[in-house]
């Protein structure tokens, strides 16, 4: 076939006979113009829009595609996969000449990453074609003119960059908070007149779950909003009733994937409501064990149990030692992080939190879920019966007694569906579901309304960037995500008795050390930690450098720090993460890249989502 067809190309990326859904056609194959892609998770919207921009930009040199593609995600962990993911394609289609040229630069633009010396000064060849990922944090921080963990001087620079010639993608947007109202606003921006960049740039919005009302929380954008989503739904339509009947092998997998009747929602919560008092989160969490052990017997299978806290998580697994659970959750360091992707494909049994509702590739037979908003939900049924001619079983834990970290309302807004009618968690069984919801119900299931997004007036502020009298900036970081910060982050070193890190540049972390930890969790919080351990802490001063942390300085402690930890503090197990004890101290130092690392460390602005207490 010739080279210019894009199933062949997309096959070639791949290595193998797959065939794209003409979704994935459509999308590669039409003009590159601002849309929202409203796609069933599971559907490969990460390589629909990497191979349509290989292809379009790369493959076939089309000018009117960005020679920036900047994917902008929520979550550090997904970033990580999108750049694996990413690498892959580039190297298959470069080995076969299909990527005319030098190969595609793929950046990452996270706070605490190590860029490659080569790949630091990604911005001194703006003429190359560059896929840069990150996180909404770092990404919309830099395209505001404020960039996070970038000195003042280059703020301009990346501002200038970020929004001429790239193609930018949110994906997931339903997890991005006030970032998307953001992202909406600067496109708007971008398309008036007057404002419009020297070369164009568009964005395109991903998500499963999406509402039209979403749209308007972004004053400017409110005249794009019905060419948008008129495009949006014809896509929808056809992707449901078109893209099934077509002849190829890829249309057979997806009329599968969209079958309704393949995962089976119980209605009747399992084990026992969760109520206040840690006796009785005792008492859940045994009832919780046993009905896992229950359905797991019944069905066979993979099992996945997602939970809303981590304290939970890790008193169920606990709980389930004996069948040697799989715990997933946000204080793990990123060296242990990296492995998960291999270790959910052996496990049969893995506990979470909200950590596996996009980006990690999990399947299983039987599922468990705390009660949670409603996309959030949706997001875990997608981690059941992923493939074509897999099925299973769903069940809930009522948490609707003690809802943290989630509003009441919205759960029980959730709660009040799970009816005896209420069957069928497929693809096509929430679809159903959404058409027939009433328009009140809808807006309670799924809400959306961000505290603060940028107005017209604030244009200006952003291209000020001197510090006002008393030194601070214009605060962005309401901008960008919504909530409060409740983490620091730590590391741990071999320290001899006696010596202590410099003032300088010595002593800093990898990325693949750092672990995010709760500074106010009743049972592992950094605050009561610090107070009780034998060991030394340092705390990272931007002006001062490495200064001791004594036992009294608990007010010293607060969200967005980085300190640094000798091994006899403890606290950490390769297995179980941050668990706040002592006697948790037998594990594998860092650093593991460098032996003399370079000053690497997140900016202290960097607040990038790593989950609940």
């Amino acid at each position: 076939m010739p080279a210019s067809d894009f199933r062949w190309f997309f096959s070639q990326g791949f290595g193998d006979n797959r065939q794209p859904y003409d979704y994935q056609e459509r999308l590669a194959n039409g003009p590159c113009e601002s849309r929202l892609i409203s796609i069933p998770t599971g559907l490969g919207k990460t390589a629909a829009v990497i191979l349509a921009w290989l292809y379009n930009r790369v493959h076939l040199q089309d000018p009117n595609w960005p020679r920036r593609l900047v994917y902008c995600l929520p979550m550090r962990t997904l970033v990580e996969q999108t750049r694996q993911e990413a690498e892959k394609w580039i190297k298959a289609l470069h080995d076969k000449n299909l990527l005319p040229g030098k190969a595609p630069k793929v950046i990452i633009l996270m706070g605490g990453e190590e860029t490659n010396p080569e790949d630091r000064d990604w911005d001194l060849h703006p003429e190359d074609n560059t896929i840069i990922i990150g996180t909404q944090d770092m990404l919309l921080s830099r395209a505001l003119n404020r960039g996070y963990a970038a000195g003042r001087a280059r703020w301009p620079k990346d501002f200038a960059f970020l929004n001429n010639d790239c193609l930018w993608v949110f994906d997931e947007v339903q997890l991005m908070s006030t970032g998307f109202a953001t992202s909406l606003q600067l496109q708007a921006w971008r398309d008036r007149s007057g404002m419009k960049p020297a070369i164009a740039t568009v964005s395109w919005w991903m998500s499963a779950t999406v509402e039209q009302e979403w749209l308007a929380s972004a004053v400017d954008f409110v005249p794009s909003i019905v060419d948008v989503w008129k495009e949006c739904a014809e896509q929808t339509r056809m992707l449901w009733e078109a893209d099934i009947q077509g002849e190829f092998e890829s249309a057979k997998r997806l009329k599968e994937l969209l079958e309704p009747g393949t995962k089976k929602f119980h209605a009747n919560a399992e084990g026992i409501p969760l109520k206040d008092g840690k006796e009785k989160e005792a008492d859940y969490i045994d009832a919780a064990a046993k009905a896992v052990r229950k359905r797991m017997a019944e069905h066979g299978g993979k099992a996945l149990v997602i939970m809303n806290a981590v304290r939970r998580a890790c008193a169920l697994a606990e709980k389930l030692k004996d069948v040697t659970p799989l715990l997933l959750h946000s204080r793990f360091r990123h060296r242990e992080r990296k492995e998960w992707t291999s270790k959910v494909k052996a496990g049969n049994l893995i506990i979470a939190t909200q950590v596996v509702e996009a980006g990690l590739d999990i399947t299983s037979r039987v599922l468990f879920t705390e009660l949670c908003p409603w996309p959030s939900f949706i997001q875990r049924c997608g981690r059941a019966a992923r493939y074509p001619g897999e099925t299973a079983d769903v069940y809930w834990l009522d948490v609707s007694k003690d809802t943290l970290p989630y509003p009441e309302e919205e759960l029980n807004a959730v709660k009040n569906q799970f009816t005896a009618a209420f069957k069928d968690v497929s693809l096509y069984g929430f679809r159903t579901h959404r058409e027939n919801l009433k328009p009140e119900d809808a807006q309670r299931l799924l809400p959306y309304a961000p505290r603060f997004v940028p107005q017209s007036k604030d244009i200006l502020d952003l291209f000020d960037t001197t510090p006002d009298l008393t030194g601070a900036d214009i605060d962005i970081s309401r901008y960008i995500r919504d909530g409060e910060e409740h983490d620091i982050t730590v590391f741990w070193r071999d320290i001899p008795k006696g010596k202590n890190p410099t003032k300088a540049n010595a002593w800093q972390p990898e990325h693949a050390e750092l672990c995010p930890v709760p500074v106010f969790s009743k049972d592992s919080g950094f605050r009561d930690f610090a107070q009780k351990t034998q060991g030394r802490i340092w705390r990272w001063d931007y002006r001062q450098g490495w200064t001791r942390l004594n036992r009294g300085d608990a007010e010293r402690i607060f969200p967005g720090q980085v300190f640094l930890l000798e091994q006899s503090c403890g606290g950490y197990h390769p297995e179980k993460g941050w668990t706040g004890r002592a006697e948790d101290c037998d594990f594998e130092l860092g650093p593991w890249r460098n032996p003399a690392p370079q000053p690497v460390i997140p900016d202290e602005d960097d607040d990038d989502f790593t989950g609940t207490a």
